[in-house]
C-alpha cells in the first residue's frame, strides 16, 4: 500500500473520535481521496461523487443497517461496503455478508491491521478484475 489507495472512500460514523482515527489511518496508508460523515443522510447526498468504498458504522443506525446496505447497493452496485462496529455480532455479520457487504470489521486492538488488509484485498480484487479479458 506504499503507493496509496487509488479509490474514493466514504466513511460514516457518528463518533467523531472514531472518524478521526479512520482519517489518520487513511492518511498513514497514503489514501487521499476520502470523505467522512457523521450520518448516512449526508453520505448518501454525496453519492453523485461515486465512492468505490464505503465504511459504515453498523451501530450508527442498527435498525436500518441492512436496509442502508441494500439502498447503497442499488445506487452504487459495484461499491465495496464495509460494516464496522464496536460490538461483535455473529448474526449481524453473517446477514451483512449475505446481503452484499464486502466485510464486517470489529473495532478492536487489531483494527488498524484489519483496515489495511481490507483495503489491500480491494486493491488486489480490482487489479484482477481489470486484467480480465
Amino acid at each position: 500500500m506504499q503507493e496509496g489507495f487509488p479509490f474514493k472512500i466514504f466513511l460514516v460514523d457518528d463518533d467523531s473520535f472514531s472518524r478521526a482515527i479512520y482519517e489518520q489511518l487513511f492518511r498513514n496508508m497514503g489514501c487521499t481521496d476520502y470523505k467522512s460523515f457523521s450520518n448516512i443522510v449526508d453520505c448518501v447526498s454525496r453519492f453523485d461523487e461515486h465512492p468505490q468504498v464505503v465504511f459504515l458504522d453498523y451501530r450508527t443506525n442498527p435498525a436500518r443497517g441492512l436496509k442502508i446496505l441494500s439502498a447503497i447497493k442499488k445506487i452504487i452496485p459495484n461499491a465495496y461496503i464495509i460494516f464496522v462496529t464496536g460490538n461483535s455480532g455473529i448474526i449481524e455479520s453473517l446477514f451483512s455478508l449475505k446481503h452484499g457487504a464486502f466485510q464486517y470489521m470489529i473495532k478492536d486492538k487489531d483494527y488498524p491491521q484489519q483496515l489495511t488488509q481490507v483495503l489491500s484485498s480491494i486493491s488486489q480484487m480490482e487489479k484482477l478484475a481489470y486484467k480480465r479479458p
